[in-house]
């Protein structure tokens, strides 16, 4: 028997190093430009070992799809054949004993699963579909290791042993101990997806014991039915199994997306980072017409945070300030006093950054018709600070709007005991009105 070492060549490729392999020997190897696997018949393999092999081969170059391993190069016709293959640098053990996410998982999930639904509808059935042949090459999930797989229609069973080692247990559906692993069927790769996808979404738990509380719930309900003793009582299809992953996929993305409150954002994110912002802008955009949220919402961010997010989001302002106008001119709800002098606060930090003036002075008459209508003293006092500012930028714009509104504001003055709360460019003109 001839032993590959490190440094040794098999045409134009150099090994870099010797990896584990079954019926095959598998090595790294480097052909000057890129590195790759090289998976190459035993020098003592058996005839049927060989056909087996070139079978492999035979499929491989079947199936082109961008989730199946491909074949680089082959020498199918030599008396020793190999194929060199991509070199991928993870499996799906390492992907479930890492902190990927849910969601990335189900991408992955999605991905394998369609590589076997294509392999099925060309007429192939795997037989050994596990994590360790699911492969990750440059983030592209490639199902890998067809070594046991069959033709449908083309092979007889005789190119198969019957011995049930050559599955693996743990993953093998109970059928394969009864004779039926040379046959392979569409529910037998169904059982092993099944136990595939438990060890994943469980982070790498023993799939001889598949428990319902180690995995999420919809997870779990596709994985019972997958695994059931009873091909069946199985999925007939594994595109049933790839519609229900990307529903559940929908799902977490229109959770992830879906607006978050305030108390969720704190949680989640650092304040006054770009996501902070982000996020909060989002959920301000979606409070509606009642202004408990609102209040609620606003009680939650103090002046810099609001300023912060504001400022972030300077470019959608004006939507955010219409809304919030339409929101509150028609409330949907009972209105609580203490909410006003919040309602005045936000109108503050939106007028100073605001830049639309006629947006600006919409704001500002909605705080001083809700100040007066509610009697909240705290919020006509922010409304006269809010007017003091802006008739000192710019006294000619808002010289017309304080003569427009001169009966609230002297009714502001009297609910506040005096005219001292507004500077004197606006008691001028509240006294020549």
């Amino acid at each position: 028997m001839v032993i590959m070492e490190v440094g040794d060549k098999i045409d134009s490729y150099v090994i870099t190093e010797v990896l584990s392999g079954g019926m095959s020997e598998v090595y790294k190897v480097f052909d000057g430009k890129d590195r790759y696997v090289l998976k190459c018949l035993k020098d003592n393999a058996t005839d049927h070992d060989k056909r087996l092999f070139k079978r492999e081969i035979r499929i491989l170059k079947s199936l082109r799809h961008p989730n199946i391993i491909e074949i680089v190069s082959d020498t199918y016709d030599s008396e020793r054949p190999y194929y060199v293959m991509p070199n991928c640098g993870k499996s799906f053990v390492e992907i479930a004993n890492s902190k990927t996410s849910e969601l990335d998982l189900l991408g992955y999930a999605i991905s394998f699963c369609e590589a076997i639904q294509f392999a099925h509808e060309h007429g192939v059935y795997h037989r050994d579909i596990k994590p360790q042949n699911v492969l990750l090459y440059k983030g592209v999930v490639k199902v890998s290791d067809f070594g046991l797989s069959r033709f449908v229609s083309r092979d007889t069973t005789t190119i198969t042993n019957t011995d049930v080692k050559a599955g693996t247990q743990g993953y093998m559906p109970p059928e394969f101990y009864n004779g039926e692993f040379r046959n392979g069927t569409v529910e037998g790769d169904v059982y092993m997806i099944g136990k595939t996808l438990f060890y994943m979404f469980s982070h790498g738990k023993d799939v001889s014991n598949v428990r319902s509380e180690s995995v999420p719930l919809q997870i779990f309900s596709i994985i019972d039915k997958c695994t059931k003793n009873e091909p069946d009582q199985r999925y007939s299809s594994v595109g049933t199994i790839v519609t229900e992953l990307k529903e559940y996929k929908n799902l977490l993305i229109e959770a992830e997306n879906a607006p978050k409150t305030i108390d969720e954002i704190k949680t989640s994110y650092n304040v006054n980072t770009p996501q902070f912002n982000k996020e909060v802008f989002k959920t301000l955009n979606t409070l509606g017409n009642n202004s408990k949220d609102w209040g609620d919402a606003l009680q939650r961010l103090n002046n810099n945070d609001l300023i912060q997010v504001l400022t972030f989001n300077r470019d959608s302002i004006v939507s955010l300030s219409l809304y919030f106008i339409n929101c509150l001119s028609n409330p949907g709800d009972f209105v609580q006093f203490s909410d006003i002098d919040e309602f005045a606060r936000f109108t503050k930090i939106l007028v100073n950054i605001n830049t639309d003036e006629s947006i600006k002075q919409n704001l500002i008459a909605l705080m001083i018709k809700m100040s007066i209508s509610y009697c909240r003293y705290p919020a006509m006092k922010i409304v006269a600070h809010i007017l003091n500012e802006q008739i000192e930028k710019d006294h000619s714009r808002y010289k017309v709007f304080v003569m427009l509104q001169c009966t609230q504001l002297r009714n502001i003055c009297e609910q506040l005991g005096g005219d001292s709360v507004f500077n004197d460019k606006i008691k001028a003109l509240l006294k020549a009105k």
